[in-house]
């Protein structure tokens, strides 16, 4: 995952970049088709299961279709994956020592950019809150009004959202601000919650589930391209490895207090909670002096001074991040 997102600014660079917003929108389609994956995937896999049963013809569609992502990336230039030679020429003895060297320069760079720890902290909250709804609240919200084929269409609910927004997004960033997508992002994503988190009518919270997935990936997208952007390309896979291991750490490190609260309280006490958590959340990023110059990152011809790979680029400074 990290060495995909990496690459995308030298695949817009070879592929001429010279359209204004090509990173963004790049960046949308990956979010609508990672949404339309959310809603093909599990019916295929459904299905496969209702025709072949779970057995080891199951598993092996599944084998055979990774292979198959795995023959496609065949078909990328060798030149999208080109690093900086930097530290190439460390001898057996030091090796150790440079990859624990990039992985602190890594961590260190993500706290000291105000932006991209931002981007961090942000996607940080929603994405285990998002998972925790739909791996513990969602389900025995439904099980409890005796609709559990419900929870299923929650979950498509937010995968059919972030389609349409993506969609909208990739279709329109060329002419709209980041930054006010961000805002409508923000918005959206925190008055999604507050619905949610009342755990009313059914319909009323596949509604909300809906809406969230609408804002909330835009503004994922925004936060995206504005990390690659703000990042040197020869720091670009160390900040971006250091940012989703954050991102796939919190997930597990939330969803434990999410099923206490829910256990301890009832349901309605954990919607409350997690509401209550994402609009202080959305409240502080609209208002974070970092995500006020969303747009200073949005020039360029593929996007931004920061999309063609440069190896002597310079750091943004303390304060111009």
């Amino acid at each position: 995952m990290t060495a995909r997102e990496t690459m995308l600014p030298r695949l817009v660079e070879l592929d001429g970049g010279a359209k204004a917003g090509r990173l963004d929108g790049l960046v949308g389609i990956g979010e609508a088709l990672a949404a339309v994956l959310m809603l093909v995937g599990p019916g295929a896999g459904g299905l496969s299961v209702a025709l072949l049963g779970v057995s080891s013809a199951t598993l092996l569609i599944t084998a055979t279709t990774s292979l198959g992502a795995a023959l496609v990336t065949f078909g990328i230039s060798a030149a999208a994956g080109a690093v900086n030679p930097e530290g190439s020429n460390a001898t057996e003895n030091n090796k150790v020592k440079k990859v624990f060297a990039d992985l602190w320069s890594g961590w260190r760079f993500l706290l000291s950019n105000r932006l991209i720890l931002g981007a961090s902290i942000l996607t940080a909250v929603f994405v285990p809150v998002i998972a925790g709804l739909q791996a513990t609240v969602l389900p025995a919200y439904f099980i409890a009004q005796g609709l559990p084929e419900l929870s299923g269409f929650a979950v498509t609910g937010i995968a059919l959202g972030s389609l349409l927004g993506a969609s909208v997004y990739a279709a329109t960033i060329a002419r709209t601000s980041p930054r006010r997508w961000f805002i409508f992002g923000a918005i959206g994503t925190g008055i999604g919650f507050g619905i949610l988190g009342t755990l009313g009518a059914p319909w009323l919270v596949i509604v909300a589930a809906v809406l969230i997935g609408i804002a909330n990936s835009p503004m994922s997208a925004v936060l995206g391209v504005a990390t690659i952007r703000a990042t040197p390309d020869a720091m670009r896979g160390r900040v971006l490895g250091a940012q989703n291991a954050l991102m796939l750490a919190a997930p597990a490190l939330t969803a434990a207090p999410i099923a206490v609260i829910a256990q301890a309280f009832g349901l309605n006490a954990a919607g409350a909670c997690i509401a209550i958590a994402v609009a202080i959340t959305t409240v502080a990023a609209i208002f974070t002096p970092a995500f006020r110059d969303l747009d200073a990152h949005a020039g360029g011809p593929s996007g931004g001074p920061s999309d063609a790979p440069s190896d002597t680029m310079e750091a943004p400074r303390q304060g111009e991040n």
